[in-house]
């Protein structure tokens, strides 16, 4: 399963940006999976480079177990961190159980040969939340267009920037997304809106303007009309974690609730409730919205005293925990579509 593709680094880097303390303490999900799940099975391992329609390069990775014919295909959408998703050493026995590839897209600036100085000012000018939802589907197009194997299904799974991700791309109409799993990223409202509520609980979480609702809505107001800056705002760049105004101007505004209620597939949610960067309740009142409107697609997972790495007030991970019922769900979800 594509979960456990992440054993190689034995730990992901998430979303830096919204740290607690925002001197950016590191944060990172230890994941540790059973062996069950993840056996050095023989598969497939393209490095896709796909042209963006101004010429530069996006790179992508597909992987997929050999000797099958129609196979769905498992988008994997990271977070915020600016880090490479090359990873060809691990693959699953499930890929062909469950019969489906693992789609993986960099962001902009990036590929197989990362170095932090690939995290420079073309990331900074080009990377966003928009920019990943558009390459996706420009390699998805060049998927149809070179591999027969694919049966037009996709399957999404998203964490911390990239739950947020996964909705821009299932709004596509012509895309065949037959369900999302995300973590940390049910959202019924604006970042900034989220911003604002983390100040009503004292969740101050950068460090750089002072403990006000006024000063964080004047740096809103000031990344709006400087949105094309590379300047850079909550970052820490010792932890790769590279947010430049650029890249706050998209993800600021973006309200994805319209494009949830919109989904036709089916969607998993989990969300820890001490999560001090994505607040809990904007999830709640996702959760709420499709109960209001008799939506029955959705079902939605609390995990109460997790923050946003899945990690107890103790400092235990419990990422096999919430990943098992994520990874869990989604077999179940491609059983369905044999």
């Amino acid at each position: 399963m594509i979960l456990c593709q992440e054993l190689n680094s034995q730990v992901i880097q998430v979303n830096h940006a919204r740290s607690t303390n925002f001197e950016i303490r590191k944060m990172k999900i230890l994941i540790i999976f059973l062996s069950i799940f993840c056996h050095n099975v023989f598969a497939k391992y393209d490095i896709l480079k796909v042209p963006r329609p101004d010429g530069s390069i996006i790179t992508a990775y597909l992987n997929y177990p050999e000797k099958l014919e129609s196979l769905s295909i498992l988008i994997n959408i990271g977070g915020s961190t600016c880090k490479s998703e090359y990873s060809p050493k691990q693959a699953s026995e499930n890929y062909s159980k469950y019969k489906f590839s693992v789609l993986k897209v960099e962001k902009y600036g990036i590929d197989e040969t990362f170095s932090k100085s690939q995290c420079g000012d073309v990331y900074r000018k080009f990377n966003n939340i928009h920019r990943r939802a558009k390459d996706t589907l420009i390699v998805l197009k060049y998927i149809k267009e070179n591999y027969r194997f694919w049966n037009g299904q996709i399957y999404i799974l998203g964490g911390s920037e990239g739950a947020i991700v996964a909705p821009l791309i299932a709004k596509n109409p012509k895309l065949d997304i037959r369900s999302m799993a995300l973590w940390a990223g049910g959202r019924s409202m604006t970042m900034s809106d989220e911003f604002l509520l983390n100040i009503k609980k004292n969740n101050y979480i950068c460090s750089d303007i002072s403990k006000s609702k006024d000063s964080y809505i004047k740096k809103f107001s000031e990344i709006r009309k400087t949105k094309q800056s590379t300047k850079l705002w909550c970052s820490a760049e010792k932890s790769n974690s590279i947010n430049s105004y650029q890249w706050w101007s998209h993800i600021l505004t973006y309200n994805p609730l319209s494009d949830f209620l919109s989904f036709k597939g089916n969607l998993y949610i989990a969300h820890g409730s001490l999560d001090r960067m994505m607040p809990i309740e904007s999830s709640l009142r996702l959760r709420d919205i499709f109960k209001d409107k008799n939506k029955n697609n959705l079902i939605f997972r609390e995990h109460k005293g997790l923050n946003h790495s899945c990690m107890n007030n103790q400092g235990e991970s419990k990422c096999s925990k919430v990943y098992g019922e994520i990874q869990s769900w989604l077999y179940k979800e491609m059983s369905k579509n044999p």
